[in-house]
């Protein structure tokens, strides 16, 4: 199974579904809970939501009973700060005060609820001292308590202490048989020699003539108490301080406003010379010289320092402020920090020893494009530009400048078209692309019959046919302009012959037309006569000799003869006397089919011999393109198309071949070519289209809008520069130089060049 609930409802298989286990992971089929919440007791990591986790807690199913940090038994959450359970508020329970605090005698009952805290069988309220077990009951109330001589009896944790039982003699609280000082003269029992009179000790000075040994020393009326050598005057010794041992006769003396000497006068040298001493006091330019003079048994000194300046800011070597350091106020001087390459040479001055060494910086030179601030002021390649030349044909030699951005040179404002025009026949590149004289094609100036479409090309400033177009030749009957004059098989002639009889060798001619031989001039009758019945000649010319000599019609008889069909009539013919036929007079015959709309070959078909009669046809080309149709010449020989060329006009700029050459637009080369307007961010690319007049060309492309200059490499305000004068503030420093401030440059989209001195001050 990929997911366990889905598998198994009861995962830790202790017969309550997951849905209801306040344990799904845990089995406890009882489902204890002792604080109620969501979680069972086997899987909650504090059973008794008192905010102790079950590990730390003295009593993990008891809120009143947390943490005992200190191991005594006694839970500690309502007194100690440190307690886990401190952060955290009691859910429902009020903290037990007889459940915090300490033990005294680790008898399981916490001091703030033990009746006995010290376990000595007298309870608290009666017992002398609650906490001490030795001190139990004071029933005289001499402050000693009187368990081992009176009633009470001693607790189970006293030790029967005879140094709390009895009287206390000093009344220090501390009962004589237990008490090391009995008098309270402080000094003990083992060297005071009378521990009941307090008068009486090692410290007392011995009164001489009472007979009393008053300073322990062993002997009654001593003389040298100070053992300077000297006897107490009180027992007619010299020494006027027999408890002092520097003050004796013939002690030196010093001020102190005391008789060292025992002279019975303080004399301690005031004013006199042999005790002043020469002092110095101050620092630096305070520094003064005085002595110490004693007065009244104080030693004076005469000294006076000066008073200091304000601060140590000079650089002189001397402490000016008198504070025991020298020039330590002094300031940096960061005035002559310079930006751009001088940054790195920065260094501000310094003070050494009272030497001020200037404040120095890097050698501004001249900017270069090298994305470095050279000159130092701030900015980066700021106001160079370089003279720039372009364009090749005519345009050779245009002139523009390029400007310096991020160490780059770009922005060419040179135009390598500027001067083209279109192209034309002159072995020159006019449109100023490397190509002299390309693609000018126009139509030959004989563009009649088949050379109609020749086109010539142009060729180091001349225009030559190209060698697909048609070449004239003599004209022959096709029905084609085969010499390109215009003219369809005109002057097309050939001799013919026709006749029988004594007509035989008849001679003629007949014409070319639409590609059809016709109009034959040859008379097969020219010459003939009636037929003479000799029984040898065709005199008539019909193919048959001697006919009708049998009496074919009757004498002066008359029939029509010939044919009436196209411009044919037919004529008569009369019966001679011979009987025969005689010639058909008054007979239109036959001739060469014309282009005039009549049957002239009497074959029932008109102008059958001119067969594009009536096509669709047309003249020139682009705008000059005229449509029409086939006609017949005027000299009714051929055809030719009725459509006249429009007359050729100035090529502008509207995709239309003005000029009729058979191309639009061709004096604008750079028209389609590829354009862009507007620098750095707002460039936007578009291509060259003709002008609104339609004289020229321009770049369709509209800039966008120009934003604010931000630190990103980019020319985000559009005037050719990158990340031009962009500075920030910067901080650095620690201790009194924090917050020194500084900025830093953008070049290139990153911030450097940090003038902040983290020193300065």
């Amino acid at each position: 199974c990929s997911y366990d609930a889905t598998c198994d409802p009861d995962d830790d298989d202790d017969g309550v579904a997951d849905g209801v286990d306040n344990c799904p992971d845990v089995p406890n089929a009882d489902q204890a809970n002792a604080d109620g919440d969501a979680e069972g007791n086997a899987c909650d990591s504090d059973d008794d939501n008192d905010g102790v986790p079950d590990t730390n807690d003295m009593a993990p199913l008891n809120p009143r009973i947390c943490e005992d940090s200190d191991s005594d038994t006694c839970d500690d959450c309502s007194k100690n700060p440190t307690s886990s359970a401190s952060a955290t508020p009691w859910p429902v329970y009020v903290p037990d005060p007889y459940n915090d605090g300490v033990d005294i005698d680790s008898d399981g009952l916490c001091t703030a609820g033990d009746p006995d805290n010290d376990n000595d069988g007298i309870l608290d309220g009666p017992d002398t001292s609650n906490d001490d077990p030795d001190i139990c009951g004071d029933s005289d109330f001499d402050t000693c308590d009187d368990c081992s001589i009176g009633t009470d009896n001693y607790g189970p944790m006293s030790d029967s202490t005879p140094n709390n039982d009895g009287a206390d003699f000093d009344g220090d609280g501390l009962c004589d048989a237990g008490d090391n000082d009995d008098d309270n003269d402080g000094y003990t029992d083992d060297v005071d020699c009378n521990d009941l009179d307090e008068n009486i000790n090692p410290g007392t000075a011995e009164v001489c003539g009472d007979g009393v040994d008053n300073d322990c020393s062993g002997a009654i009326d001593d003389l040298d108490f100070d053992q300077d050598g000297h006897l107490d005057l009180a027992c007619g010794g010299d020494d006027c301080n027999d408890g002092d041992d520097s003050i004796y006769p013939g002690a030196a003396e010093v001020c102190n406003n005391e008789d060292d000497d025992c002279d019975a006068g303080t004399a301690d040298g005031s004013g006199e010379t042999w005790y002043m001493q020469v002092t110095t006091c101050g620092n630096g330019a305070c520094a003064a010289a005085g002595n110490f003079i004693c007065q009244s048994g104080v030693k004076t000194d005469t000294c006076s320092a000066g008073t200091g300046a304000a601060d140590d800011a000079t650089c002189d070597g001397v402490d000016d402020d008198c504070d025991g350091s020298t020039d330590e106020d002094y300031v940096s001087d960061t005035s002559c920090f310079l930006l751009g390459a001088c940054a790195a040479s920065n260094a501000g001055s310094t003070c050494d020893a009272g030497v001020e060494t200037v404040c120095q910086t890097g050698t501004p030179v001249a900017e270069t494009c090298d994305n470095v601030d050279n000159n130092c002021d701030g900015t980066t390649d700021e106001g160079l530009t370089q003279p720039t030349s372009c364009g090749v044909g005519v345009c050779s030699g245009n002139a523009g400048q390029e400007t310096c951005a991020a160490g780059v040179w770009g922005g060419d404002t040179c135009d390598p078209f500027a001067g083209s025009s279109a192209e034309t026949c002159d072995n020159a590149d006019n449109d100023c692309d490397g190509t002299v004289d390309e693609g000018l094609t126009q139509a030959t100036a004989n563009q009649d019959g088949l050379c109609s479409g020749n086109t010539e090309t142009c060729a180091a400033g001349s225009y030559i046919p190209d060698g697909s177009n048609y070449v004239p030749v003599a004209e022959t009957c096709d029905n084609a302009d085969n010499d390109c004059d215009g003219t369809v098989d005109e002057g097309l002639t050939q001799p013919t012959s026709c006749g029988v009889g004594v007509c035989s060798g008849n001679a003629g001619i007949e014409t070319c037309a639409a590609g059809v031989w016709g109009g034959d001039t040859c008379d097969p009758f020219a010459g003939s006569s009636s037929e003479v019945c000799e029984g040898s000649i065709d005199e008539d010319c019909d193919g048959t000799v001697d006919n009708g000599c049998n009496g074919e019609c009757v004498y002066l008889e008359t029939q029509a003869c010939g044919s009436d069909i196209g411009v044919c009539q037919k004529g008569t013919q009369t019966c001679n006397e011979f009987g025969i036929w005689g010639t058909c007079v008054d007979e239109v015959v036959p001739s060469a089919e014309l282009c005039d709309g009549l049957d002239n070959d009497c074959d029932s078909s008109t102008d059958e011999d001119f067969g594009n009669l009536g096509n669709s046809c047309s003249d020139g080309v682009g705008e000059c393109y005229a449509a029409g149709n086939y006609v017949c010449t005027s000299n009714q020989l051929g055809t030719e198309c009725n459509a006249v060329a429009g007359t050729p006009g100035t090529e502008v700029c509207d995709g239309l071949d003005n000029d009729c050459d058979g191309t639009s637009d061709e004096d604008y080369a750079n028209l389609g070519n590829s354009c862009s307007a507007g620098v750095g961010e707002c460039e936007v690319a578009g291509s060259y289209v003709c002008t609104g007049d339609n004289q020229g060309t321009e770049c369709n492309a509209v800039p966008g809008t120009p934003g604010t200059e931000v630190c990103d490499n980019k020319d985000n305000d559009c005037d050719g520069s990158i990340d031009e004068g962009l500075f920030q503030p910067t901080t650095c420093g620690v201790g009194i130089c924090a917050s020194n401030s500084g900025q830093e440059t953008c070049s290139a989209g990153v911030w450097s060049g940090d003038t902040c001195d983290a020193f300065a001050g």
